[in-house]
């Protein structure tokens, strides 16, 4: 197989790793094996093997900057003045060749050396960029629809240099720049190549390539005859002769090619002129979109410039100074880039409930309102910001959407979508900023979640305070009085003794709840939307259960109360030790219809149990004795006594599932009935939990360790009023 010669440069990547030592040496990545990041030129393993033999066996030096065309041609040497350092220990790594740059700390270009170290400490290594140039053995190949050349060999490195990578605003220009130039060359060459080339690189269209013969005087005529007639001669010797000599000469004609035909060979060269056209128009339209992207430009101003250039082939210098153009523009009318870059675009109402809905969607998992949701974040962000969101992704925008999260606390009274627009800009001078529109939407996700819990503790509640300072709050319990006592005729009525009051304190300061929920710039980048989701579904859920969980517990543990006895306690005539049945739950009933109120025992309260709790394991006990028709009294179910539970007082049994003692159960009476208190909270600022992301948006986690926190958090405070609206039965074993 006979190869062209063919020049080649490709650009070196510094390691993600730190320098070795003081920055003097650095692992580099000097190529891979397959195709380039432009698709335009393919490297074999033997083409590898060849750089990192002749690594090996030469001295590989590294200049600065890559010799001009005028350069070349009138110093083919490279100057020491240019020199930078060298090369060592190259190896094959996975399909890459690696190798140690060293840099030399003195000469001429020692600078430069100095200008690496300075941008890797400060945190942005590839700001200045490498360059490979070697010489090696080629072939243009057409594989899948595409054009490239083959590397096979690579016969000689001239040199790697230093190569800067023009910036814009702080930015880095992609290195689309040198692979456009080298795409171009490839074509170039191309437009250069010989018929036989494009031969070798389009074996399809080598037939159309053939001169046509004309057919013999005597066969044209027996085909004439074939189709006017409809039928063929009966072959005769001669004939058969004649059929054996053509085949001779098509077994000639296949071994010698004829010659090509260069109208057809034109118009070959022409397709893949057209071909190099719609690859460069395509590179040119994905440079634009990113380079927009990147921009601080108005969303109109955008679209006005994707439509001017679409189609068009340009230099990455020329969209820049466009770009650059408009900019200036803008930060005349508008102020600086730098103030603007956090200040979101204004846009209508309609457009704001809208992007409010989608936002609140995505962070749901379904529509809300029958708007979908955003593909992720990402897309959220850019949104918001009025920019096109064009992949691959902008590298600032994963840090852009983190920093700007930060400063959030959740309202008191949370914003309903509504609100949260009038809050976003319909105030004088009030813009929305990203950690709103984030925060607001997240928070509502957390509330639903909190709202949509099926462990609804108000219910067993008697009293629920919001507290607006977390002082304490003392919850009053006035005793009973005595039965109204007779007056005789002429008699004097008695003044009634004011029942005594006792107070019970919670203090909402001592019962803080909440958790941190970090989210990282690696989630961001890789728009892992379906974790984010869990987040504040998650994290609502979890402080609803946390509530539940607190107010079962004074159950379970059957916690000391205010006069420092167990809940369940003989002395407060609320306690057994009987496993649950139709028998023992009467007993139970008939003791808490027993007790009286506080100082008053001429008479009783009749309190009636409204809720049974039990644990998993007593469920379809409770729930027979709750839905039976009949008294269960015995384990044959063939009673026929109707059941007291269902048809009086209208028993419901709460399974517990978190607990994990199998015989013990509870008996509480109605909190709403009057003269009956059984749990008082307080809650600060409210029952519902409050969402904060952390307010440093470079400093703190966000610059240690690329996260921003969330937290959700609230205080919840619960006390036990009275002993009488229990019945506890804590059964051995």
């Amino acid at each position: 197989m006979e190869f062209k010669k063919t020049h080649f440069s490709e650009s070196i990547s510094l390691l993600e790793a730190d320098p070795i030592g003081d920055g003097d040496i650095w692992d580099v990545k000097v190529i891979k094996e397959g195709l380039n990041v432009s698709g335009t030129r393919e490297y074999t393993p033997k083409a590898l093997s060849d750089i990192v033999e002749i690594m090996k066996q030469t001295p590989n030096q590294c200049f600065v900057d890559h010799p001009t065309s005028s350069e070349n041609s009138e110093r083919s040497e490279r100057s020491v003045r240019e020199l930078l350092g060298w090369y060592t220990d190259p190896k094959l790594i996975g399909g890459e060749v690696h190798a140690k740059l060293h840099l030399l700390n003195s000469g001429p270009a020692a600078s430069v050396a100095a200008m690496i170290k300075e941008a890797a400490q400060r945190g942005n290594p590839s700001l200045i960029g490498l360059s490979i140039r070697g010489i090696g053995d080629n072939e243009v190949v057409r594989e899948s629809g595409k054009i490239f050349e083959r590397v096979h060999h690579v016969t000689d490195l001239v040199s790697t240099d230093v190569v800067t990578r023009p910036g814009a605003g702080g930015r880095l220009i992609s290195i689309a720049e040198n692979e456009n130039a080298e795409l171009r060359r490839f074509y170039m060459e191309l437009s250069e190549m010989s018929v036989e080339d494009i031969l070798k690189a389009r074996p399809d269209l080598a037939d159309a390539l053939k001169t046509k013969e004309e057919k013999p005087k005597e066969e044209a005529d027996k085909d004439k005859k074939k189709d006017e007639d409809g039928y063929a001669p009966p072959k005769g010797e001669d004939e058969d002769e004649d059929e054996e000599k053509k085949k001779k000469k098509e077994m000639k004609e296949t071994e010698a090619p004829k010659a090509p035909n260069l109208e057809e060979a034109n118009k070959v060269l022409e397709e893949i002129r057209k071909t190099g056209e719609a690859v460069r128009q395509d590179r040119c339209k994905v440079m634009l979109d990113k380079a927009l992207s990147e921009s601080q430009l108005p969303k109109p101003v955008i679209e006005r410039m994707q439509k001017q250039w679409k189609g068009k082939v340009f230099e990455e210098s020329e969209i820049a100074e466009a770009i650059a153009s408009e900019q200036s523009l803008w930060d005349t009318v508008l102020g600086s880039s730098s103030k603007r870059e956090y200040t979101p675009v204004k846009i209508t109402r309609d457009e704001r409930e809208t992007f409010v809905k989608r936002l609140e969607a995505t962070l749901r998992g379904e529509p809300v309102d029958g708007v979908e949701g955003f593909s992720g974040l990402i897309e959220a962000y850019c949104a918001f910001k009025g920019t096109p969101a064009t992949y691959p992704i902008n590298p600032e925008i994963p840090q852009r959407i983190l920093g700007e999260a930060n400063g959030y606390d959740s309202p008191q009274k949370p914003r309903n979508i509504q609100e949260s627009l009038t809050y976003m800009q319909e105030s004088v001078g009030q813009l929305s900023t990203w950690s709103t529109v984030l925060g607001d939407a997240m928070y509502r996700v957390v509330l639903q979640r909190y709202d949509e819990d099926e462990h609804d503790w108000r219910q067993w509640c008697t009293h629920v305070v919001n507290s607006k300072d977390l002082r304490p709050v003392y919850f009053s319990r006035v005793g009973g009085y005595t039965m109204t006592p007779a007056v005789a005729e002429g008699g004097t009525y008695q003044e009634a003794t004011i029942p005594a009051e006792e107070a019970i304190t919670a203090d909402p300061s001592a019962a803080k709840y909440g958790v941190l929920q970090p989210v990282t710039k690696e989630m961001i980048i890789r728009d892992d939307v379906a974790l984010v989701q869990r987040i504040p579904l998650e994290l609502g859920g979890a402080f609803k259960e946390r509530q539940y969980q607190t107010l079962m517990d004074l159950m379970r543990s059957n916690t000391a109360v205010w006069d420092t006895i167990a809940l369940a306690n003989a002395s407060h005539s609320n306690y057994s030790t009987t496993a649950l049945s139709a028998a023992s739950l009467l007993t139970a009933t008939s003791g808490m219809r027993a007790q009286t109120p506080p100082g008053a025992t001429d008479r009783l309260m009749g309190i009636k149990p409204k809720y049974l709790f039990v644990p998993p394991e007593l469920e379809e006990v409770a729930w027979s004795l709750q839905v039976s028709d009949v008294m269960v009294l015995s384990s044959s179910y063939n009673a026929t006594q109707p059941n007291i539970f269902k048809s009086k007082y209208g028993i419901q049994h709460q399974v517990v599932d978190y607990w994990t003692d199998a015989t013990n159960w509870w008996l509480m009476a109605d909190p709403k009935r009057p003269g009956v208190n059984t749990f008082g909270v307080v809650v600060y600022p409210n029952e519902k939990p409050q969402l904060a992301i952390q307010d440093a948006a470079t400093a703190g986690s966000v610059f240690t360790a690329d996260k921003v926190t969330f937290k959700v958090s609230g205080y919840f405070k619960v006390v036990v009023l009275d002993y009488r609206p229990f019945f506890g039965n804590i059964v051995a074993g």
